[in-house]
């Protein structure tokens, strides 16, 4: 049985198809703001942004309205903290309330409800 080395092999001229991603390009975050401090404790170091509006492709809109908040890690990511498994939801719903209250200086509820699936003015 006979093999080819590398240099033996006939390369085909046909170029490689390269599997493409459809990704769609996400809308810049822009910085909340007023002071760099946490929303739910005023901390004012170790940040990460928090959208207000998040999962079920609602974080770009998030995004385009300015509805991102700065948390510090034990409000933010922490087991008592909003994305917690132990949270009461208390901060989500009143940033919620807060950034919904201020979008709707600019557009109607239906709108809004629109845009994010429900209204959280009356929980």
């Amino acid at each position: 049985m006979a093999y080819l080395s590398k240099s033996n092999q006939v390369m085909s001229n046909k170029p490689i198809k390269k599997h493409k991603q459809n990704k769609k390009k996400k809308v810049p975050t822009p910085r909340p703001e007023g002071e760099y401090k946490c929303a739910g404790c005023g901390v004012e170091h170790y940040l990460s942004r928090h959208h207000v509006f998040y999962g079920r492709g609602q974080r770009d809109i998030s995004s385009k309205h300015g509805c991102v908040e700065f948390l510090c890690w034990k409000c933010h990511q922490s087991s008592t903290g909003i994305h917690g498994t132990h949270s009461d939801g208390k901060l989500d719903k009143e940033l919620k309330r807060k950034h919904q209250l201020r979008l709707m200086e600019t557009m109607s509820m239906d709108e809004f409800i629109k845009l994010f699936g429900r209204s959280y003015v009356g929980m």
